[in-house]
């Protein structure tokens, strides 16, 4: 969800002056996986978030997803045997 979400038409000049849609609060923005944007790189280049592409971000979310699901025990017959009582 999206704490503001505002569209700004510019109904006089539609042709010269560009439609902005502005979101803010977002907590998750879904890219399609396309071929195009695929290889474009994103990233503060920190190790808290480096710079890689697309598909490796997608990857490695992907990945970290499976592990804690797996860790904590929500995959049918994996992950830890220990069950809370």
């Amino acid at each position: 969800y999206a704490k503001e979400f505002k569209i700004s038409i510019p109904w006089t000049a539609l042709e010269k002056e560009p439609t902005r849609i502005e979101l803010r609060g977002v907590h998750l923005v879904c890219v399609p996986l396309l071929t195009t944007t695929a290889t474009q790189t994103f990233g503060a280049g920190t190790n808290l978030d480096p710079r890689c592409t697309f598909r490796t971000r997608a990857k490695r979310s992907a990945l970290a997803r499976f592990e804690r699901n797996f860790l904590s025990g929500r995959i049918d017959g994996e992950g830890s045997s220990k069950k809370e009582l």
